[in-house]
């Protein structure tokens, strides 16, 4: 599971044609993964690991806030027989419903985007939406927060405006409040989801199902270390959280999993903590994945107060993408095959 970063891994996803992915994972040896292509063009393979990166299947009924962000597409990649892409094919970043006509996501994920080249899927836990229980809806606007640091990935969080509530049975989830910290401390349990990568590298192994895994949060001294991330990680506006004492039980983010959540508390009252952001690669020892820290006050103040007066179209994040590596080596969480530097 994970996203876009500085050097590192943003989660994004998309998924293309190996021949391009190839191509892509050479490149982005010497530069990062473009944010919102890398997971579509890698999700056509089909092979399919039973865990994320150390992660489960999520059964049917369960993680209904989980949304997923659609770059839209005429047609299938992975079918072309296909008339109309499928969401797996178009699934480049995850998000959490947190009101029913709002979803949070990744900065990185948003910024530069076109709304009216975007949806958002929800209902279910299967991007092949065997059952016929998902639902599509379009966006009406995107917002960044003001104060994201594309070159740091600080404050890496969005909101997207929905055009139409969210249908009966997907359950929003709330999100911690304003400088509560009793989530960040180090060694809280904590979960994360998402349709990120199952393995760190080609082909990835994208799943159709949603996969949770269960970490810890860890120090900030943990990826404030000069073995780990050094300064590149700002504890004011991120949190540091994985698991594993070897490099085979590593359990972690990936990319495509970009703006997912990182969410605490019982099951049947889960509240989220942070945003799937970015990371140097996947499951690699001594670079737990990095999260936005929803309990900074700028961050989660800023999101309040435009859900409550949502800015003018005018002032809309929707310039021209400007790619970044988020993090440190290939982690954004955007999906490259999912992951994706932004």
């Amino acid at each position: 599971m994970r996203g876009v970063s500085n050097h590192a891994r943003s989660r994004i996803g998309t998924r293309i044609w190996r021949a391009a992915l190839v191509a892509l994972m050479m490149a982005a040896m010497l530069a990062p993964f473009p944010a919102g292509d890398v997971a579509a063009k890698n999700k056509k393979q089909s092979s399919v690991t039973p865990q994320i990166i150390g992660g489960q299947n999520v059964a049917p009924g369960h993680d209904t806030f989980m949304a997923a962000l659609l770059l839209n597409r005429q047609s299938s990649s992975r079918h072309h027989h296909q008339a109309v892409a499928t969401p797996f094919d178009m699934q480049y970043c995850g998000g959490t419903v947190i009101a029913p006509d709002w979803v949070l996501t990744a900065a990185h994920c948003a910024k530069g985007q076109d709304p009216a080249k975007l949806s958002v899927f929800v209902g279910t836990v299967d991007l092949n939406d065997g059952d016929h229980s998902g639902t599509t809806i379009a966006v009406e606007a995107l917002y960044v927060d003001p104060d994201y640091n594309a070159a740091q990935t600080a404050n890496d969080a969005a909101l997207v405006h929905l055009k139409s509530d969210v249908p009966a049975g997907v359950t929003p989830m709330r999100i911690v409040a304003p400088g509560d910290h009793q989530f960040d401390q180090s060694g809280t349990p904590v979960s994360v989801a998402g349709w990120g990568a199952t393995i760190a590298k080609s082909p990835y192994n994208y799943p159709n199902m949603l996969k949770q895994a269960n970490i810890t949060i860890q120090a900030d001294s943990v990826c404030g270390s000069r073995r780990s991330y050094g300064k590149t990680f700002k504890a004011e506006s991120m949190l540091c959280a994985g698991a594993g004492t070897t490099p085979k039980t590593m359990v972690d983010s990936c990319y495509g999993d970009s703006g997912g959540p990182l969410f605490a508390g019982p099951a049947n009252d889960p509240i989220e903590i942070g945003v799937v952001s970015w990371g140097r690669g996947c499951a690699q020892l001594g670079y737990p994945g990095i999260y936005t820290r929803l309990s900074d006050p700028s961050i989660a103040n800023w999101i309040q107060s435009t859900m409550a007066n949502p800015p003018s179209a005018g002032s809309q994040q929707t310039a021209k993408v400007a790619h970044h590596a988020g993090g440190k080596s290939g982690k954004g969480k955007v999906g490259a095959g999912k992951h994706s530097s932004s």
